[in-house]
């Protein structure tokens, strides 16, 4: 029988396009965790400035230019075989829980910087025609995103790096496994020297990351866009992605290929997904998902076989100057996206989205001048590649099938338990994702209805979960969603029992960086109906005007109508002005009577800010605060007579 080595050597497509599949894997992996570590370890838990964690990304994404000296001193084939090693090795150490959270983030930047240089010695092996070849690279690219959509999509949007247990840890070694199997055997280059041709389009790779993990293949951002479940939204990414898939072997594939033409309508229907990304239009949306998978599968091509073109007259250079750059670029490209909710900037963050497109498709368009009748072809077995794409899309198809709906209770107690939770973005006081622990937090609390605030679906700075679709599925309660900054961060409700109808309001200004607003539901506690409105005031302490001008907002909402709880994070003391306005208004605290109740920072306690009120009708049996780290703040519960 013939060994894996001997058939990987037979079939050298497998390995040059399963190689940087599983390299962008682990990269988008890790990069994923890392960004979140930026923001809520060493910014959050450490209070680093925003200037300063800019620095930090920019030195660790900036580490690919290392790429040129290792590879003098080592030689290029065990520079690769070096930094492949090393990325397999960072992955599988990042996968272990160290009990803190900082140990990941390190290991995650080190796996960032062997994956930022393996990048740059595919691109230069590819060039040269040695252990892989440039139409594999590109269509490797594409693969290893769908990898990672298929792994997100198994885990509920929770990526497996944030999680422990078995499950996650197996999956991981069984990558790593065929990872080193892969690198078995790889052969150094077969000249001494890749193409002389230009390697200035390789700076795409920076939109292509950007694009991809922001916009096209985030699973939660699709969700909370269309209110699609899970499944809905992981098989249509996932069917955008195999058809963009086949588009590139097409066009890779076809000796007769227009492609000027085909570049330009690829550009012009990217550019159409970027600003339609977001519509109010749930089809529009889906649509634009696909269209922007279709249009990335093209240029992608376009790009990277550009670089085969010799240029005559000019003198060899590495990539490792335009790889370096490109890897810099991604990282600001992340910064300025997400600093437009902490700072005042004259640009809002979709125009960043346009950005990289336009980049993009500049990057194509530099191909025109080098594109030759010696565009580089793939040879490759359609079939298999049908086979594949089979097999990918039946998983979540699988998920579908299995997908179990929530469905409301009907009461069946006089007593009703509520509960408000500011949950951090579902990252606990030490920085790490916890989604897990929230949910127990919330389960050993018997509340039946929660208000919760800080819920983020698809930021990539929260590691891309959908908080709100995880947490129902996991506690067995529909939701209520209620969108304040974007479609993708804000207030929910969870309720054991049937939401009849719910609306969401924004509150002034609307020129802060964070938008707050409340979300107003009407719930079905059998022989009556219950009114819930969820909020989540301004926080910056000192501009208690703005507070002073959102409470009261909120109390005509109310207009004294009975069988009312109002809840959520008023984000100031008892003895406010804003605060006062609620008391004068009749409502009542249920913490009144336990002044030295304190619910942030629950690192280091100092002060309350979260409250339930409710509407002088209901009869107030019991409140108290749990403690728990899970989230900074403290949850509030209560338990009222019907």
């Amino acid at each position: 029988m013939k060994s894996i080595r001997m058939l990987l050597d037979e079939r050298p497509a497998v390995r040059g396009v399963l190689l940087p599949a599983l390299a962008v894997l682990f990269g988008v992996e890790m990069m994923r965790y890392f960004v979140s570590g930026m923001t809520w370890i060493l910014g959050d838990r450490f209070s680093i400035g925003a200037f300063q964690l800019g620095g930090i990304a920019i030195v660790v994404f900036g580490l690919a230019f290392l790429a040129k000296p290792l590879r003098r001193i080592f030689g290029d084939h065990r520079s690769l075989i070096f930094t492949a090693a090393g990325l397999g090795i960072m992955r599988l150490l990042a996968q272990i829980q160290y009990g803190e959270p900082i140990v990941n983030m390190v290991v995650t930047a080190l796996g960032i910087v062997f994956f930022s240089v393996l990048l740059n010695l595919f691109l230069d092996c590819a060039r040269s025609g040695g252990c892989l070849a440039l139409p594999h690279l590109s269509i490797g690219l594409l693969l290893g995103f769908i990898f990672d959509t298929l792994l997100n999509g198994l885990f509920g949007t929770y990526d497996f790096i944030y999680q422990s247990g078995i499950a996650p840890l197996v999956v991981n070694i069984v990558v790593i496994f065929i990872w080193l199997l892969l690198l078995q055997g790889l052969t150094p280059s077969s000249s001494d020297k890749p193409s002389n041709a230009t390697t200035l389009p390789w700076l795409a790779v920076s939109s292509l990351f950007f694009m991809e993990m922001v916009i096209f293949s985030n699973i939660a951002r699709l969700a909370a866009l269309t209110g699609w479940v899970l499944p809905a939204a992981f098989i249509t990414i996932l069917l955008g992605q195999i058809l963009g898939l086949f588009l590139a072997v097409w066009f890779l594939s076809s000796k007769r290929t227009p492609f000027k033409t085909v570049t330009l309508l690829s550009s012009l229907f990217l550019i159409i997904a970027i600003i339609f990304s977001d519509s109010d239009s749930v089809y529009i949306v889906a649509v634009t998902t696909v269209m922007g998978h279709l249009s990335i599968g093209l240029l992608i091509v376009s790009i990277i076989n550009a670089i085969s073109v010799n240029i005559s007259g000019r003198v060899y250079r590495p990539s490792t100057t335009v790889n370096g750059f490109a890897m810099i670029t991604f990282a600001i490209f992340v910064l300025l996206y997400y600093a437009v909710y902490q700072i005042s900037l004259p640009y809002s963050n979709t125009s960043i989205e346009l950005v990289a497109a336009i980049l993009f498709i500049l990057c194509a368009t530099v191909s025109f001048r080098y594109h030759t009748a010696n565009f580089a072809r793939l040879r490759v077995n359609i079939f298999i590649v049908r086979i594949l794409s089979t097999v990918l899309l039946l998983t979540p198809v699988a998920g579908f099938i299995t997908w179990q709906d929530v469905e409301p209770t009907d009461t069946n107690n006089n007593t009703l338990t509520v509960m408000t939770y500011n949950l951090h973005n579902g990252f606990n006081t030490e920085g790490e994702l916890d989604l897990e622990t929230m949910a127990t937090v919330i389960e050993d609390t018997g509340a039946e209805i929660i208000a919760l605030q800080e819920i983020s679906r698809g930021w990539l700075i929260s590691g891309s979960v959908d908080m709100l679709s995880w947490l129902s599925q996991r506690l067995d309660m529909p939701y209520a969603t209620g969108p304040t900054a974007g479609q993708f961060w804000g207030n929910a409700i969870l309720s054991k029992y049937a939401i009849i109808d719910y609306r969401n309001y924004d509150l002034p200004p609307d020129n802060i960086c964070l938008e707050r607003g409340y979300i107003a539901a009407t719930i079905d506690m059998g022989e009556t109906e219950l009114q819930i409105i969820a909020t989540h005031l301004h926080h910056i302490e000192k501009d208690t005007e703005i507070r002073q001008e959102q409470a009261p907002l909120i109390l005509d909402y109310w207009n004294n109508k009975s069988n009312t709880i109002i809840l959520g994070d008023f984000n100031a003391l008892s003895d406010s002005p804003e605060m006062e306005i609620f008391y004068q208004a009749g409502l009542i605290d249920t913490l009144f009577d336990q002044p030295e109740v304190l619910t942030f920072n629950s690192a280091n306690l100092y002060e309350r800010i979260d409250y339930i009120w409710l509407s002088p009708d209901i009869q107030l049996v019991e409140s108290y605060v749990p403690f728990s780290q899970a989230s900074d703040h403290l949850a509030v519960v209560a338990t009222i007579q019907r």
